[in-house]
């Protein structure tokens, strides 16, 4: 242990209340549905007056390509979130204490920031905009 079990513990209990309160301020962010998917059409209106709608194009090539290329993304858009990012805080925190502390305090100021987006402005993600071309690939898979 690089500073001690207490340490460890106490980077586990600051990890685990921010994971139990972010889950349960997802219960604030029930609005209705309607709602999400408007801001998100305007997102992709706003990303095609800039020239910067790329998402779908990169997904019809996803899914064009070798079957492999699909199992990467969706496995990755399932797991990154909590998986991969506690598992390379973990790495860090054992390999290079030294930056485990930055961060893991810009992880967690970034993830408010994010969940007060989520709350506020509620967007729906462009897999949930079928009537736009998109295809919600998780979906049709076993994740």
């Amino acid at each position: 242990m690089p500073r001690g079990w207490r340490d460890f513990w106490l980077q586990f209990a600051i990890f685990w209340s921010f994971y139990v309160a972010y889950e349960g301020s997802r219960t604030l962010a029930q609005s209705d549905r309607y709602l999400a998917i408007r801001n998100a059409l305007d997102v992709v209106r706003a990303q095609q007056v800039l020239g910067i709608d790329w998402e779908r194009g990169v997904q019809v090539w996803a899914i064009n390509a070798p079957s492999l290329v699909m199992a990467i993304a969706n496995w990755t858009y399932f797991n990154c979130q909590f998986t991969i990012t506690y598992a390379l805080l973990l790495f860090i925190y054992f390999r290079r204490n030294h930056a485990f502390y930055f961060i893991r305090n810009a992880l967690l100021g970034t993830s408010f920031a994010a969940l007060l987006g989520y709350i506020l402005l509620p967007t729906a993600p462009p897999r949930m905009l079928a009537g736009l071309g998109f295809i919600d690939t998780l979906q049709q898979t076993s994740i």
